[in-house]
C-alpha cells in the first residue's frame, strides 16, 4: 500500500457522541477504509476510543484548542491531507497543522458559524443572507470573522451541504467559486410508499437543537391556534439545546401541558417510528441548511413545513414552504397540510432520493489524483 494513501479527519464529535458530523466522520472513514486508505481521526470527547484519537472537552478554552492542534499534527504526519468538519474548533487547528506539515487542506461546513452566534445571542433576527447583505458580519464578533476568512482561505477545497451557503462564502469570504462544491448530507433511509397515517390523531413533530433561529416560540404560539382547529393535535419537539427552559416556561404560559411536548433526543430507530406516524414534519428556522430530518420526514411519507430559504437538495411544492416570521402563513399551510392530510401525504411520497456513504466517499475522492 502506497504510504500517502491516509487522510486525517479533524471533527468536533465523534462516536459514541451523538449527532450529524460524528455519524459522517465515523462513517467515511470506515468507507474509506473500506477502499484501502488509511484514516486517521482526531475529535473532542471523553475517555478512550479505539477509533479516533480524542482531546477533552474538560479542558480549558485556548488550552484545549493547542491539544487539538497538537493531535492533529502527530496523526496527519503520514497523511496525504486533512479534512475539517467545521471552522473554528476543529478547522483552525487542522489550517494551522496542514500549513506547518504542507498538506492538502479541506473542509466541510453543515452552517454558518457567525449568523448563528448572532441569530442566538438575540443580537440578530433574520435570515443569513439578511445578516451579510446588511453588514452585519462586518460588526459582530469581526475577530471570529477574520479567522473564518483565514480558515476558508487556507482550504483547497470548501465542502457545502447546502447550496445558499456557496453565495455567501463567495460573496463575503473572497473564496473562488470552484473552491466551493457541494457534498449533501448522507441520506439512506429507504420510502415506504403508500403509508398513510392514522386519521384519529395529528401528530406535528420536530426534532433538532433547541436554539433561538429554529423559530420555536413562535410555532408554540401558531399551534395554540392550530388547537382550537384541528382536534386532537399534538407537538412534539425532539432535542436539546440552550432554548429548553424558555420553551417549557412558553408551554405553560400557553396553557398547552399535555399538547405540547418536549423529549430528548432519540435514536434514529426511535425517531423513524414517530415519523411513521407523524402527520407533519417542521422545520422553520430563519435560515435551514438542507436539513436531514425534513429528509427523513419525506423518506416516511411524511407531509412537511420547511422555511423557504432551505438549500435542501429536493424541490418542494409550494405548499411544503412558508415564510418562518409570517404566522398567518405558516397556520394557513398547516392546517391546509392537516386537512388534506391523504393528499399531503401523496405530495410527500413523490420524493424519491439517495445519497449514500458510498457517493459521499466518491465525491469527495474526486479530490484527490493520487487516489484514483
Amino acid at each position: 500500500m502506497n504510504k500517502k494513501r491516509k487522510i486525517t479527519i479533524a471533527t468536533g464529535i465523534f462516536p459514541p457522541d451523538v449527532g450529524g458530523p460524528a455519524t459522517y466522520a465515523f462513517g467515511l472513514k470506515k468507507e474509506l477504509e473500506r477502499r484501502g486508505i488509511r484514516v486517521s481521526a482526531v475529535s473532542y470527547g471523553e475517555g478512550k476510543n479505539a477509533e479516533a484519537k480524542i482531546v477533552s472537552r474538560k479542558i480549558i478554552k485556548g488550552l484545549r484548542h493547542f491539544v487539538y492542534f497538537i493531535k492533529v499534527l502527530t496523526a496527519a504526519r503520514e497523511a496525504e491531507a486533512i479534512y475539517a468538519l467545521d471552522i473554528t474548533a476543529t478547522g483552525l487547528p487542522a489550517a494551522l497543522a496542514a500549513m506547518i506539515l504542507r498538506k492538502k487542506f479541506l473542509i466541510r461546513i453543515g452552517g454558518d458559524l457567525l449568523w448563528e452566534r448572532a441569530a442566538e445571542s438575540g443580537k440578530f433576527s433574520g435570515t443569513m443572507e439578511q445578516f451579510y447583505k446588511g453588514g452585519f458580519y462586518n460588526s459582530f464578533k469581526p475577530f471570529t470573522f477574520k479567522v473564518m476568512k483565514f480558515v476558508l482561505g487556507r482550504a483547497e477545497t470548501i465542502f457545502v451541504t447546502a447550496l445558499n451557503m456557496k453565495d455567501i462564502y463567495e460573496r463575503y469570504y473572497g473564496i473562488k467559486n470552484k473552491k466551493i462544491k457541494l457534498l449533501p448530507n448522507v441520506f439512506e433511509i429507504k420510502k415506504e410508499k403508500n403509508h398513510f397515517k392514522s386519521e384519529s390523531h395529528r401528530n406535528i413533530v420536530f426534532a433538532g437543537r433547541f436554539v433561538r433561529y429554529k423559530n420555536l416560540e413562535r410555532i408554540l404560539e401558531i399551534f395554540r391556534e392550530i388547537c382550537e382547529k384541528i382536534k386532537p393535535a399534538r407537538l412534539i419537539l425532539i432535542g436539546d439545546g440552550p432554548e429548553r427552559e424558555n420553551l417549557e416556561k412558553k408551554i405553560k404560559e400557553l396553557q398547552l401541558e399535555g399538547k405540547a411536548i418536549m423529549e430528548g433526543k432519540k435514536d434514529s430507530e426511535g425517531l423513524q417510528a414517530l415519523l411513521k406516524e407523524a402527520s407533519l414534519g417542521i422545520s422553520l428556522a430563519w435560515t435551514e441548511y438542507n436539513p436531514n430530518f425534513i429528509l427523513e420526514c419525506l423518506a416516511n411519507g411524511t407531509p412537511v413545513l420547511i422555511s423557504k430559504e432551505n438549500g435542501l437538495s429536493v424541490q418542494l411544492p409550494e405548499i411544503f414552504l412558508a415564510d418562518p416570521f409570517s404566522k398567518e402563513e405558516i397556520k394557513e399551510k398547516m392546517i391546509k397540510i392537516l386537512e388534506n392530510q391523504k393528499e399531503a401525504e401523496r405530495e410527500a411520497s413523490d420524493f424519491s432520493f439517495r445519497y449514500s456513504f458510498l457517493d459521499s466517499a466518491n465525491d469527495f475522492l474526486k479530490n484527490f489524483e493520487c487516489f484514483d
